[in-house]
Formats: structure tokens, C-alpha cells, sequence
């Protein structure tokens, strides 16, 4: 039997297994199946022909045909040397998308509002801390540290002096932080 006989039955033969390996070559790019798959796919049997007929026949006569060349296909593209790899994905790995300077809108970005309406362990701790104080000591409490009024605001609105309202303050601040100390 002479090669040009001999590759001709191997042609044959892979027109019957092709797609078979139109299948393998889907599953072996995988995410990138839109962007290489048919081209791996060429190319491996283009190489698989560039090989000495004696080979390509010993391939062929072992009933490794489909093997051969899936293997050859999953070289290809996960080798970083190759020649797949220069023609095709060398180009898209080295460059990048250029994107116009578009500013997020609002509505596009999502955040994880899972527990967010579910109080800390923290804030837990500083209402407790805060229940337990008498009227005056909560007075200094939700003016200053919640609603955030000025020393200067609440001592006029309650006509209370400013150094001793200020010293009540960090007095207060001090209590509920060694309070809930444990907590941070």
C-alpha cells in the first residue's frame, strides 16, 4: 500500500469521526468554545498531517485516531508555547478591551443587603448601656451622640453649663465604651 493510499483511508476515517471530535474540541476549550474550538480543531488535524505517513498509519492501525488528536487539541490550548497559542490566543491575552470612560449609574451597582437591617451585637450593648443611665445622662447621650448637636446648641437649649457639659460627655462616652469593650 503506498502513503498517498494510506493517508486517503485516514481521511476517511476521520470524516466519519469528526464529529465526535467537533464534541471533544467543545469540551476541551470550554469557556472559550465560541472563540477557538473550530479553529483547534483545524489545526490539530492539519498538524496530525504534517506528521510522516508511517505515523499517521500506526495511529490509525492502533484504533487511536480520535484519542490522538483530542490530546493534540488539549496540548494546544493549555500550552503557552504553542502553536495555537502564538496564532490565536497570544493576541487576546496580551491586549485588553478599551471601554469608554462610562461612570457607573447607580441603578447598575448592587450591594449584599442580606443582614443590614438586623442590629449589631455593638449597638445592642450601647442601648443596653444607655437604658440603664437616668434622664439627664440620656439627654446628653441622644443630643450629642445621636442627633450630633454642638456643646455650644445643647448647653443654651437646656441651659446647662458648657464645661460641665462637656466633662457629663466624655464622662458618658467613656462608661459606654468600657461597657461594650468586649465587643470590639
Amino acid at each position: 500500500m503506498t502513503d498517498v493510499e494510506k493517508r486517503t483511508i485516514v481521511k476517511k476515517e476521520i470524516g466519519k469521526i469528526h464529529h465526535q471530535l467537533v464534541i471533544n474540541s467543545h469540551k476541551t476549550c470550554g469557556a472559550g468554545t465560541s472563540k477557538w474550538a473550530d479553529d483547534l480543531l483545524a489545526m490539530c488535524i492539519e498538524m496530525f498531517f504534517e506528521k510522516k505517513t508511517d505515523y499517521i498509519w500506526k495511529v490509525y492501525q492502533d484504533g487511536k485516531l480520535e484519542n490522538f488528536i483530542t490530546f493534540m487539541m488539549g496540548f494546544q490550548l493549555k500550552s503557552g508555547s504553542s502553536r495555537f497559542y502564538h496564532k490565536y490566543r497570544k493576541a487576546s491575552e496580551k491586549s485588553r478591551e478599551l471601554f469608554e470612560n462610562k461612570q457607573l449609574l447607580q441603578k447598575q451597582v448592587h450591594y449584599n443587603t442580606a443582614f443590614s437591617n438586623e442590629p449589631s451585637e455593638m449597638y445592642l450593648c450601647m442601648k443596653a448601656v444607655i437604658k440603664d443611665l437616668n434622664v439627664y445622662e440620656k439627654m446628653v447621650v441622644n443630643e450629642i451622640m445621636v442627633e450630633k448637636r454642638n456643646f455650644n446648641e445643647t448647653s443654651k437649649k437646656y441651659n446647662i453649663n458648657y464645661y460641665t457639659l462637656k466633662k457629663d460627655y466624655k464622662r458618658l462616652k467613656s462608661l459606654i465604651k468600657s461597657k461594650c469593650q468586649h465587643l470590639r
